[in-house]
């Protein structure tokens, strides 16, 4: 049993009442998000596009539900059934049941989900181009390797000094630091295809912007950098940017799903513009906007001689 420090006890349960708390609040959010998005779906996908986007939306949220579920019944457990003293809810926080164990598994699944959905969507705006999703793909399946020895620590409690010892070794820091390493390649990699792909000209620069984020799922990557740097301290504080991150995992992908279903990304064959070429319809909306029709068509005549295949 573990010994018990009144200061940190207290400050421990108020962390804990409040993080669950602010997971039922997001988690409500996500659900909105969730029922709109089955709706586009349901109205605009035909066949087995919808059955895929469907299937992916609801198995995140069902995922998303049981990680709450279990901790909301952690959190009621030491609050009600073990809370007839500040040291009874201490001792039952630190010395958690091994069911609790279902949190942790709901959140490594649904990040390796949103981690395929990151490459996934990589990879279509890449222009299909595999050379861009090998490093994401090796850092994916190295992820789901140190998730695993880390399930199996939790869960195998090894004899002290052993190479699967906790005091030694920290599996889930490698993890989502690889997790980290997908979603920043990805987003950046997202984030300049759609920057010099789309014509900004034709759209506002709000909608730019909004598509930009979207699709690159740039708030699981700053929620992701948070959450790791909290976890490196140790911080008891590290919970609130945990829950946090949790709920922007499955729902960064839901989102993406909803921009597909809806038509509000760009189109496939889109992706597949040299880079040349987009430089040259800047050129001629540009002068046709100012009058310079001719000067347009001499610039586009002259990148169309001199292009180059850019596919990497």
């Amino acid at each position: 049993m573990a010994s018990y420090p009144v200061d940190f006890s207290l400050q421990y349960r108020d962390t804990m009442l409040n993080v669950i708390l602010l997971e039922s609040l997001l988690y409500g959010m996500y659900s909105t998000v969730v029922a709109f998005t089955i709706w586009i779906v349901a109205v605009r996908d035909k066949g087995r596009d919808r059955l895929v986007h469907s299937g992916l939306v609801i198995v995140m949220y069902l995922i998303t539900t049981s990680h709450l579920a279990v901790r909301w019944t952690f959190v009621r457990g030491g609050f009600i059934r073990h809370g007839e003293t500040e040291e009874t809810v201490y001792n039952y926080f630190f010395d958690a049941p091994k069911w609790m164990l279902l949190s942790t598994a709901a959140f490594m699944a649904n990040t390796i989900i949103a981690d395929c959905i990151m490459i996934w969507r990589c990879w279509v705006i890449s222009g299909r181009r595999w050379a861009f999703i090998i490093i994401p793909g090796l850092c994916t399946i190295v992820g789901t390797i140190f998730a695993g020895f880390s399930f199996y620590q939790e869960t195998a409690t090894p004899p002290p000094g052993s190479a699967w010892s906790a005091s030694q070794i920290d599996w889930m820091l490698p993890y989502f630091s690889l997790s980290l390493t997908v979603t920043l390649y990805c987003t950046l990699v997202i984030i300049y295809r759609i920057t010099v792909t789309k014509p900004s000209i034709e759209m506002g620069t709000r909608r730019l912007w909004i598509e930009v984020i979207v699709e690159s799922a740039a708030l699981y990557a700053v929620a992701l950098i948070i959450m790791l740097a909290f976890y490196a301290r140790g911080d008891v504080h590290a919970n609130y940017p945990i829950v946090v991150t949790t709920m922007i995992t499955a729902l960064a992908p839901t989102l993406i799903v909803a921009r597909v279903s809806s038509g509000g990304t760009t189109p496939e064959s889109s992706w597949h513009k040299s880079p040349l070429a987009i430089v040259a319809f800047y050129f001629s909306k540009l002068s046709s906007t100012n009058g310079n029709a001719g000067s347009a068509s001499q610039v586009f005549s002259q990148s169309q001689d001199g292009k180059e295949d850019f596919t990497v």
